[in-house]
């Protein structure tokens, strides 16, 4: 693996740092919808069909942004001699985005609905075998249901022997584990679609494919992703909820536009060496 990978696509970000103004947009349209939706009870039919716009407007905001993302890193060996120069190389990779929407929200969305369904496959599969492992270790399964309500889960653990604790560790630990496997299988599921293949099925098969190809460059751009988002977590957490919260927040858009032009960058390489490679072997 090229470990100069992360610093290309840092530098990539520092040069292309309009690409953010997509993501900024889609964070603000969804804060926007989401506090109203979130005030609503129950599943009327008004929610339905607000929720499915929110969700149909985020597959057409991926189509768009990952061409965008696409066509940044088409240009990462371009010299720019003005700021000038930049700006305008900038605003020709955004207007990218319309036409990606054209050209790859059916894609985006057919992919969305196998990602959705494969992972609430995965979801319903772990809890179903936790839950036979809390009846095993004769932990009450209402420890499920209290999820999310930290004070209840701390007074509920408490009431637990050192042997069930044991088993609940191990029970988080295994579903870390589950969801570390599946965000490698699929992290180059998004690329693929976008520089290989239309088809999401065909998509999902080529990525898996090439992560086993990279399994290495698979498994440490996913431990120093995870560990950049620990750091930023713990920043949110030192600064507290003040006007510093700012920070944090900026660098968490910046973290999701590193992390996706890292995996686009990595692929489009990968892609290139290949192909190059391919064509020295027909030259022999």
């Amino acid at each position: 693996m090229n470990m100069n990978i992360f610093k290309q696509s840092a530098v990539l970000l520092k040069d292309n740092l309009m690409v953010m103004q997509p993501l900024f947009i889609w964070a603000l349209v969804t804060m926007l919808v989401a506090m109203p939706l979130s005030a609503k009870r129950g599943m009327d039919i008004g929610f339905i069909f607000s929720l499915s716009i929110v969700i149909l407007c985020f597959i057409a905001f991926l189509s768009g942004w990952y061409n965008c993302i696409k066509a940044t890193v088409a240009n990462k060996s371009k010299v720019y001699e003005t700021p000038e120069e930049k700006n305008k190389a900038q605003i020709e990779i955004l207007k990218n985005f319309f036409p990606g929407v054209g050209e790859y929200i059916l894609p985006t969305g057919l992919a969305a609905i196998l990602y959705g369904g494969i992972s609430y496959g995965i979801f319903v599969l772990y809890k179903y075998l936790a839950i036979q492992t809390f009846i095993g270790a004769k932990i009450p399964n209402e420890l499920i249901k209290l999820m999310g309500t930290q004070e209840q889960v701390t007074k509920f653990v408490q009431t637990l022997s050192p042997e069930q604790l044991g088993t609940l560790s191990g029970i988080m630990i295994g579903g870390f584990v589950v969801y570390f496997l599946f965000e490698i299988l699929i992290l180059w599921f998004a690329p693929t679609l976008f520089y290989t293949t239309k088809n999401p099925i065909m998509a999902l098969f080529k990525a898996i494919m090439f992560t086993f190809k990279n399994l290495f460059a698979s498994i440490t751009i996913v431990v120093v992703m995870c560990l950049i988002n620990m750091l930023i977590s713990f920043t949110n957490v030192l600064l507290g909820n003040n006007f510093l919260a700012i920070i944090p927040m900026l660098l968490s858009f910046m973290y999701i536009v590193y992390y996706v032009l890292t995996v686009f960058l990595y692929y489009e390489q990968a892609q290139n060496n290949s192909i190059i490679g391919s064509q020295l072997d027909r030259q022999v």
